[in-house]
């Protein structure tokens, strides 16, 4: 079976913008537009498992990477019967940890 096309809300790009670039070097800042955003978006919601579910509001944690840049742990917010994401943010349980100019993320469950 196919995977569902999952389109982003404004909402959601707005969220990423305000959530996810704080994390992105200033060069990756400054070369992410709306349409790489959006596409971002996409293809994040293509990961998410969906197959059979009966729920309407789902919740799925993904890893959003960019080159030279640490995957970033998110929570997706996904209405399955619009096939709708309708926003997201930094999964519960993750911490970002900077020690000097290097930065991880660590579980801290």
């Amino acid at each position: 079976m196919p995977r569902k096309n999952i389109h982003p809300t404004t909402h959601a790009i707005e969220r990423f913008e305000q959530r996810v670039l704080p994390y992105l070097s200033d060069t990756m800042q400054e070369d992410i537009d709306d349409k790489k955003i959006k596409n971002s978006l996409y293809k994040l919601a293509r990961q998410a498992e969906i197959e059979g579910n009966e729920k309407t509001i789902i919740n799925v944690t993904v890893f959003f990477s960019v080159q030279d840049s640490l995957p970033i742990p998110l929570t997706l917010v996904i209405n399955t019967r619009k096939k709708t994401l309708i926003t997201l943010y930094i999964s519960d349980g993750w911490q970002m940890i900077k020690k000097g100019d290097k930065i991880t993320w660590e579980w801290c469950a």
